[in-house]
């Protein structure tokens, strides 16, 4: 049995995140693992070609503005988990997504070679599910290592 010396916890700051969260700092805390926390940044002009270039500029400076509270809410978010994980060394990264997150999430899982992902999930169901997608379900079949999906 392969041991877990670093675990990745994606979040995208909602309540789901914080529970995955909760429970990687429990689990890395158990088996003298690492935590790496990661938020897969979705900007605003990946897909925006063919906009007016003012525009352009201003869609620049908005994702630019987005990108840097989304710094610091993945430092703070990593600080608090820090602490309840009771000295369990936690590292963050901000990883641009382009158009998908569970892309993102798993390229970043593989660089950072970890052994686990632990990760939430909205529980959206039916058609909800079926027109968002589940960024949880992708990471599942496309990661290389386990992951554990935390509802």
């Amino acid at each position: 049995m392969k041991t877990v010396s670093l675990i990745v916890v994606p979040t995208d700051f909602s309540a789901g995140s914080e529970a995955a969260a909760q429970q990687a700092a429990w689990l890395a805390g158990r088996l003298g693992a690492r935590l790496h926390v990661v938020h897969a940044f979705v900007g605003l002009t990946h897909s925006a070609a063919g906009v007016a270039p003012g525009l352009m500029d201003d869609l620049r400076a908005a994702e630019e503005a987005m990108r840097g509270q989304a710094r610091r809410d993945l430092e703070a978010f990593a600080e608090r988990f820090a602490r309840e994980a009771g000295g369990v060394p936690v590292t963050t990264a901000l990883v641009e997504a382009g158009v998908s997150a569970a892309d993102a999430i798993v390229r970043a899982a593989t660089e950072a070679k970890a052994d686990l992902i632990v990760m939430g999930t909205h529980g959206r169901t039916g058609l909800r599910r079926a027109l968002l997608g589940s960024v949880a379900e992708r990471v599942v079949r496309t990661a290389d290592i386990p992951v554990l999906v935390v509802k």
